[in-house]
């Protein structure tokens, strides 16, 4: 849970360049849940978190589909500065929380 807390922390700092994205919220709030629960919470409440972590990633309108671009006069679209290492961080949570459902699994 510490690992995942540590991710989302730093995924909520960097969507912070993006004031305006709804992502912003949903991972605040859900690193508030992680807060919360703590890295003895009861399995079923780390699974639950998990697997609601994870269905951000996936299907239409998800998190995955998500640009963090704004217009550019002359050149189109430019990544919102600060965003750079957006897709690392996201990809850390996905795979921290991945990890934490299997973990419980297993319990």
């Amino acid at each position: 849970m510490d690992e995942l807390i540590q991710a989302l922390n730093r995924l909520v700092e960097v969507l912070k360049h993006d004031p305006e994205s709804q992502w912003l919220m949903v991972f605040a709030e859900a690193l508030d849940d992680c807060r919360r629960l703590g890295p003895e919470a009861p399995p079923d409440d780390s699974r639950a978190l998990a697997s609601r972590l994870l269905r951000l990633f996936g299907g239409a309108g998800s998190f995955g589909d998500y640009a963090p671009v704004r217009p550019a006069p002359g050149v189109g679209w430019q990544v919102i500065p600060g965003m750079e290492e957006l897709d690392a961080i996201a990809e850390e949570v996905q795979a921290r929380a991945l990890a934490l459902g299997l973990a419980t699994e297993a319990s």
